[in-house]
């Protein structure tokens, strides 16, 4: 299990490689704010950074004799590859949901398609309440749209009504 944690950890740094790569062609600033380059640059940073964190992690883990436990209810067993129905749901409503977003974007525009992303993946795949969920779909594109769209002046892609 450990090479397939080494495998998404190196993975994760590739991902974060090629974004710096295509963001050092954008510009890195604008005539009045931060240029298209400059969000796609460090989020490949950051997800290098994360990814060597990650791989020291599972190296220090190794080193550490592991304790017999276990296995939870909701883990399958060693030699099942596939999981459950029950355990690919969450998953299956993940991928969907992020595809649907990306096709969202143009035509609804950031906030809407963004609200309605955090509502699903926050009702149905952390199972929150609606409160928590209508809460979270709410506030996060507000606080997205205020951190970049006006306090970093990057233009986000605006839907039919204007936000």
């Amino acid at each position: 299990m450990r090479l397939a944690e080494y495998i998404a950890a190196i993975a994760v740094a590739a991902l974060g490689v090629a974004a710096i790569g295509l963001a050092r062609q954008l510009p890195y600033r604008a005539e009045f704010g931060v240029g298209p380059g400059f969000f796609p640059l460090w989020l490949g940073v950051m997800l290098v950074i994360l990814s060597a964190v990650l791989v020291r992690n599972i190296w220090q883990a190794d080193r550490q004799p592991a304790a017999p436990r276990e296995p939870a209810t909701d883990e399958p067993a060693p030699n099942q590859i596939i999981p459950a129905a029950e355990a690919r749901k969450p998953w299956l409503i993940f991928l969907v949901s992020t595809a649907a977003v990306v096709v969202l974007f143009s035509y609804l525009g950031m906030v809407i398609s963004m609200g309605l992303f955090m509502l699903v993946t926050v009702r149905w795949v952390a199972g929150r309440s609606w409160r928590a969920s209508l809460a979270y779909a709410v506030l996060s594109p507000i606080a997205f749209h205020i951190t970049f769209g006006v306090l970093l002046s990057v233009p986000l892609p605006v839907g039919p009504f204007g936000f």
